[in-house]
């Protein structure tokens, strides 16, 4: 039973106890009520408020002996405060590296020698090989006559002799030349070639020539 139920039981009995009191000295008629006589007094007590007082009495006594027995309540658990949140944070990330500095400027670039127009690549008619150099010159003087005005007459060295060649942008109209050089007795084996196969390692390099001459640009195939 708890410690407020016991409470009202207290004031509760104290207050039958009260009305007991109040109600001693009237006298009740009929109803069957008895009238009790105390011999050590000279009055007549009426049993209901008798038995009121003894009833207010009895819960007084019962709450009072039974608040002694009962234990005292436990104290209330205090919780340990929370502990304090830990705000997460995040890790700093590390300084970005200081760019590097610019590099000075370098040494300037070498220039390279003015080549001669490459024989590696496109198509060309090859007119004739001569293992003299002066006589292949000739011919390329002597091809320029019927060769278009754009195209290019250069030697080509392969192993020991020196090929005329008139370069083509594409075989087609290259084989559409080949026959007005070979009408030339000197130019009958002309043939065309694909000048990436046919002179893949072209290196360039210079015409030797009697001295006196101007030296001619051409290419070296580079052949063993």
């Amino acid at each position: 039973m708890s410690i407020s139920d016991l409470q009202i039981m207290f004031w509760f009995g104290l207050a039958l106890i009260l009305i007991g009191l109040v109600l001693l000295p009237f006298n009740f008629s009929g109803g069957g009520m008895s009238k009790i006589k105390l011999p050590a007094i000279e009055m007549e007590l009426n049993g209901p408020a008798l038995f009121v007082m003894f009833l207010g009495a009895g819960l007084m006594w019962f709450s009072i002996s039974k608040r002694e027995t009962e234990p005292p309540p436990a104290p209330a658990a205090i919780s340990p405060p929370p502990p304090a949140a830990v705000t997460a944070v995040s890790p700093t990330p590390p300084p970005a590296p200081a760019p590097a500095p610019a590099p000075g400027p370098g040494p300037p670039p070498t220039p390279e020698p003015a080549a001669a127009p490459t024989g590696e690549k496109g198509f060309g008619v090859v007119l004739i090989a001569s293992s003299i150099p002066s006589a292949a010159t000739r011919q390329a003087i002597k091809a320029k006559e019927l060769a278009p005005a754009d195209a290019d007459i250069i030697l080509y060295r392969r192993k020991s002799a020196w090929a005329v060649v008139i370069h083509y942008a594409d075989s087609l109209k290259a084989e559409e030349d080949l026959p007005k050089y070979r009408a030339d007795r000197n130019w009958a084996s002309a043939y065309v070639v694909n000048l990436g196969s046919w002179c893949p390692l072209a290196k360039p390099t210079t015409v030797p020539l009697p001295s006196g001459e101007q030296p001619i640009a051409g290419f070296d195939c580079r052949l063993k």
